[in-house]
């Protein structure tokens, strides 16, 4: 990349101020200007978007390419949106429509937003986290799909992140960092913007020093971007040493305080301190008036844009490791806000935005014009038009993902009696035969690829790793049932034990096609009640449109010696609430291979398909002669079935009559209990829930559209289960029993819902499920309690 030239950095600096310019008053125009009908405050972050605006221009302007993709600080996003509008990506009237319903989102959205983010950052550390395993990804995809990932020679993209420091005193980045090292990470950017503020306080510590040599300890190389020219140049004057020590030494909350002093009582503020280090020091800061002194010292080197080309140039050379770039900013920069401790939701009054028009020389009414104040309008149009970055240059998407071809059923010869858990480690095998598909699948777990029965499956394709690890296992002839291969072609990814991670991770192979056009098929395991630990992360990935199948095992008390510490619950709830979510808790074999094969059909539309959850367990159960038709498949997709059906018997209609609906592992324990209740003389059918989540999507969308008058058709659980069929119900779970509470409301039945409301303990299955009140024993009572109260 060729150095900045004078004129381009002219160029350069016009579109600094129209950035500056246009995210100020998008903000402004937002909150004061557009109608609102609420009475709440619009919000948006005038100062923590200003600090960006010199970094984020020459990054977007003379950065970044086609295949670059970008990681934005959330509250940078009306800059991002004002270089994509003078870069033809984003239509003008979008900038009127911000943090307004149907137009530009509060944060960068995947989703929401229609110029080119590429990663959702409206939680902090999401950022940097993502586009570090971004680019692992993709260095994944190069070495397995080379051809795809070499369309028209162009060289692999960067992964870049553009933070805030205070995101940096989030933990998952130093998961993440460690995570990172193992897989040589290479073509990642993290540039730190420096502004030494948070959303409520200055940062009283500079960390800089510390960022530094932990960037440098995990093999990054650092760019530390302090000085601007103009510092620079009045350091090297006679007493400018002495001045460079004091603001090298100044702690953050005096020097960020001393900004917002007036400029002559800023000049003796500064007569006092650097005084004090000699007498040519004391006449340096004598020579200067006090605004002038102060807009030099608050120049700081993020706000140089000849400084951040030089920073980035730097960047562009090393190929080999990722890089970090720390940069001084001040929050607020340019604005009458700047640098004030309580600026992160200050907006500007109209006075303040009045002078701000006019020092930009624009004219009221042209405030959302491209080209309004600038000093050279056709040279920075032609600058605009050049860049890889604008509309016209914009290469032509890649072709569509290739369709794979995946079977109905894989007719998996199961055992007599098997846990799910178990199922899908033989799945998992039989589906990497397939043609097509098998090559596309990878894996990862957070540590736990062994006890989620995923060591045969790597056993068999091997471990990733950028470079070929020894096994010195195999060297030394020792023996070990796990022979995991390490090498470029390995397909599983494995991680340390950082949930975090791997939901990060997780999310970013499944938008391995929109990201860097590879099709890929994500599984991840991990032990279901850790989902908790990477909610945010899992929440994001799902938000993202991400396309993976996520298997939460073991699950719920009937990992009965653990304890419950490690005995889950609540995750169904989660698999019901989250939307676009699909979760399934199978309690046999048959349904599982279904579902899979399903899911993995599915995965690969881009446009409506979801993630899907798989909810095993480890206890074996006895397996019905489950045998595979279309209509069985529509069933266990939709999500339930009759598995004990006793209609067909003659006395059917004068017995007492009751409807067992049953999810999981729980099935056992209800044909138990139908048993039980038959020799009694009760007929109990048992009714598999196989997708508690589907259903509840089913009905609740018919719910609503009976409200709307919308056209929808009958979901499926009162399609499975008719109006004369609705006999009062017990539902059984293990897990929380309002995933299932909601049914009887839905067939209008009397219902007792039955499943875990307390944490666990170690134990047998048996004790835990009579503790918890989910025992067969349980599911009778429920019955006769509904029996007496007809």
């Amino acid at each position: 990349m060729p150095p900045i030239t004078p004129h381009e950095l002219e160029i350069l600096e016009q579109v600094e101020k129209k950035v500056l310019w246009l995210s100020t008053w998008m903000i402004h125009y937002a909150n004061k200007v557009r109608p609102n009908p609420d009475a709440i405050k619009v919000g948006g972050h005038q100062a923590s978007t200003a600090s960006v605006v010199s970094l984020l221009t020459a990054l977007l302007l003379r950065v970044m390419g086609p295949r670059d993709r970008l990681a934005l600080k959330p509250h940078a996003s009306p800059a991002f949106h004002a270089l994509q509008f003078l870069l033809g990506n984003l239509p003008g009237e979008k900038l009127r429509q911000f943090r307004e319903f149907g137009g530009i989102q509060s944060y960068p959205s995947r989703r929401g937003d229609h110029d080119g983010v590429h990663f959702n950052t409206g939680s902090v550390g999401l950022g940097g986290v993502n586009a570090m395993f971004g680019a692992v990804v993709q260095n994944y995809a190069q070495q397995h799909f080379p051809d795809e990932q070499g369309r028209g020679g162009q060289p692999p993209g960067r992964y870049i992140s553009l933070m805030g420091d205070a995101e940096m005193e989030e933990g998952t980045l130093y998961e993440a960092l460690i995570e990172a090292q193992n897989y040589h990470l290479r073509d990642c950017w993290w540039i730190v913007d420096l502004n030494r503020q948070s959303l409520d306080k200055l940062l009283h510590v500079n960390r800089v020093g510390q960022l530094h040599d932990i960037f440098q300890s995990m093999g990054w190389e650092v760019i530390v971007l302090k000085y601007s020219r103009s510092l620079l140049r009045l350091f090297e004057q006679p007493g400018g040493q002495d001045l460079k020590q004091w603001f090298d030494d100044v702690s953050n909350a005096e020097y960020q305080t001393l900004l917002r002093l007036p400029p002559e009582d800023y000049k003796r503020q500064l007569l006092e301190q650097v005084g004090r280090r000699g007498k040519a020091a004391l006449k340096l800061v004598r020579q200067y008036d006090g605004a002038t002194l102060r807009d030099s010292i608050m120049h700081l080197g993020g706000h140089d844009l000849q400084m951040i080309g030089d920073a980035f140039d730097q960047a562009v050379r090393v190929t080999e490791k990722p890089v970090a770039i720390l940069a001084y900013t001040i929050k607020g920069y340019s604005l009458p806000l700047a640098g004030h401790k309580d600026n992160h939701s200050g907006l500007l009054n109209e006075q303040e935005i009045a002078a701000l028009r006019g020092r930009f020389g624009i004219a009221p009414g042209q405030e959302f014009d491209a080209l309004a104040g600038l000093a050279d309008p056709q040279g920075v149009g032609d600058y605009l038009t050049r860049c890889p970055l604008h509309r016209d240059r914009m290469p032509a998407p890649p072709p569509a993902a290739p369709r794979l071809s995946v079977p109905e059923e894989l007719n998996v010869p199961f055992k007599e009696a098997v846990s799910t858990q178990a199922a899908f480690g033989q799945l998992l095998m039989e589906l990497s035969r397939l043609p097509g598909v098998g090559e596309r699948l990878v894996t990862t777990a957070p540590d736990v690829a062994i006890s989620t029965n995923l060591g045969g499956w790597i056993n068999k394709v091997g471990i990733y790793q950028p470079e070929a690890r020894a096994d010195f296992y195999e060297q030394y002839k020792l023996t070990s049932p796990f022979r995991w291969k390490e090498t470029p072609k390995g397909r599983h990814l494995e991680l340390g034990i950082a949930e975090n991670n791997f939901f990060s991770l997780l999310g970013t192979l499944g938008l391995s096609y929109e990201l860097n056009g590879t099709l890929l098929l994500p599984i991840g395991t991990v032990y279901d009640v850790f989902l908790n630990r990477g909610l945010d992360m899992l929440t994001n990935a799902i938000y993202s449109q991400s396309r993976f199948i996520l298997v939460g095992t073991p699950s719920g008390v009937t990992l009965a010696p653990e304890g419950g510490a490690h005995q889950s619950f609540l995750s169904p709830l989660l698999g019901l609430g989250f939307p676009e979510f699909d979760y399934f808790e199978p309690s046999y074999a048959k349904e599982l291979e279904i579902v899979l094969c399903w899911a993995l059909e599915q995965l690969q539309d881009r446009e409506h398909g979801r993630p899907v959850y798989l909810r095993l367990t480890t206890n074996p159960i006895a397996q019905p002669d489950l045998r595979y038709s279309e209509a069985m498949r529509r069933q266990v997709v939709a999500g339930a079935y009759w598995l004990r059906d006793y209609r067909g018997e003659p006395d059917y209609g004068s017995r007492p009559r009751f409807n067992l609906l049953s999810t999981g592992v729980m099935t056992d324990q209800a044909l138990r209990a139908s048993a039980t209740l038959r020799e009694e003389g009760v007929y109990a059918n048992v009714i598999v829930l196989t997708s508690p989540g589907r259903l509840y999507r089913g009905w609740n969308a018919w719910q609503q559209a009976g409200v709307t008058g919308a056209a929808e058709p009958a979901p499926h659980i009162l399609e499975l289960i008719p109006p004369e069929e609705r006999h009062p119900t017990v539902s059984v779970i293990d897990g929380h029993p309002l995933t299932l509470d909601w049914i009887g409301a839905a067939l209008g039945v009397p219902q007792i819902g039955l499943g875990v409301t307390e944490f666990g303990q170690s134990g047998d299955i048996a004790s835990l499920y009579k503790a918890m009140r989910i025992h067969a024993d349980d599911i009778v009572d429920a019955v006769g309690r509904l029996l007496v109260e007809q």
